[in-house]
This record gives structure tokens, C-alpha cells and sequence, in this order.
């Protein structure tokens, strides 16, 4: 059998009929299409390596090749999601300890440090403009929610249920989405706003434009 989390594919063994589980391989490599030989030593998998990095690049047709800024091998840097805020450092997820955590990296690479550390599956962070606040999607306890914290670790704060997070421009609100229905929260916390929507149409995903006056999303029209 094979277990799916943010980053990782791993091989566990469930014993028939007892059902015990035990883990095969705990690495951060991926695995796929498990076979056991008829004597049942030997397990035949697919191991999938793969490298992923942040990279600066300039938002003009003269951008590339821009600039690497982190080096892992096999850390899955950014997989589940990168952001930037406007004095030019970046949050990213990175699986190098073998969980999903967040980490913040400087404008030119100088300086790369780890955020989070073991409190839970770290995903899709959002960095505010101003580089006050890193919210992200916390998974712990077989429970997700909206997160908040200091990029430099501290001051780890809960908000609200939902996903996908995202900073308005003035870094005041986090819009988000919980059941298909986009909502948003002052970034202090507080009583949660629903965006109104025509009756019975959904929406996921949303994204505030640059002056704060529309909202793109992911739509379905009841």
C-alpha cells in the first residue's frame, strides 16, 4: 500500500487479515506501482526522485534566466506553495526534514531559515505585503485550518476553518475559502465576512486584485 501527504508517496505493508500497519520506507523519495514477489520478501516499487527550487526572476521578457535562490536536493522546495512579500523575501514549503514546514528566504539567497518546526502539514502560505505576517493552511491533529505567524516563528495564531489563504494588497484581510463559499478575516482575527454571491453559485480559490476592487476566482455558476 502506499500513503499520499503533501510532498511525499511512501510504501507501508498492511498485514492480511490481522490489518497491522507498519511503514516500508520513510525517506524523501516518492514511491508507485508496489508489487510483492510470490514469496512475499521482496517489495518492487517505482522510486521517484525529484528536485524543485525558488527562483527570482524579473517580471519582464528580459526575466530569465533569473536568479536560484535555494539549493535542496529533494526538499520539494515550493511544492505546496511560494509567496512574496514587497521587501523581497519569500515563504515557501520545503520538505527537507520530512514533513511539510515553511521556510523564508531572502531576496538574494543570502539568508535561508526554517519557520515552522514540527507543529503539523505546513501548506499554501501567504506572505503579507508589508512582511509582517505569514498565514498558511495547518494541518494537525487530523484537523485543517487558517494559521497565522511572525516570519520569524513566533507568535503561531489561529484564525479560522477554511483554505487556500491569501493577503488582500493592504495586508489588512485574508480571504479564503471553506464548502465552496469565498469569506474573509481581519488579519488580527475577528468575525468572518462571507463575499455574497448570486444564490447557489460557488466559488473557490480567490485572489484580490492589486487595488482591492475585484476578486478572481475559481467559478461555478448553480
Amino acid at each position: 500500500a502506499s500513503e499520499e501527504r503533501p510532498g511525499l508517496l511512501q510504501l507501508w505493508h498492511i498485514s492480511v487479515p490481522g490489518g497491522d500497519v507498519s511503514r516500508v520506507t520513510n525517506d524523501l523519495s516518492d514511491y508507485a506501482a508496489p508489487s510483492v514477489t510470490s514469496g512475499k520478501t521482496v517489495v518492487a516499487a517505482v522510486q521517484i526522485n525529484q528536485n524543485s527550487n525558488i527562483w527570482s526572476v524579473a517580471a519582464n521578457e528580459n526575466g530569465f534566466p533569473g536568479k536560484q535562490l535555494t539549493f535542496a536536493n529533494g526538499g520539494h522546495n515550493g511544492r505546496w506553495g511560494v509567496s512574496r512579500a514587497d521587501n523581497g523575501n519569500i515563504v515557501y514549503t520545503s520538505h527537507a526534514t520530512g514533513n511539510s514546514e515553511l521556510r523564508v528566504v531572502s531576496s538574494d539567497g543570502s539568508v535561508d531559515r526554517q519557520v515552522t518546526d514540527g507543529i503539523g502539514i505546513c501548506v499554501f502560505p501567504s506572505f503579507s505585503r508589508d512582511g509582517r505576517y505569514i498565514v498558511f493552511n495547518l494541518e494537525k491533529d487530523s484537523e485543517s485550518g487558517i494559521w497565522r505567524i511572525d516570519p520569524d516563528g513566533k507568535d503561531l495564531t489561529f484564525l479560522t476553518r477554511g483554505t487556500l489563504p491569501t493577503f488582500s494588497p493592504d495586508s489588512q484581510r485574508v480571504f479564503y475559502y471553506i464548502n465552496r463559499v469565498v469569506w474573509y478575516i481581519p488579519v488580527e482575527g475577528g468575525e468572518p465576512v462571507r463575499i455574497q454571491l448570486p444564490e447557489r453559485d460557488l466559488a473557490t480559490a480567490p485572489v484580490v486584485s492589486p487595488d482591492s476592487t475585484m476578486i478572481a476566482a475559481n467559478y461555478l455558476v448553480g
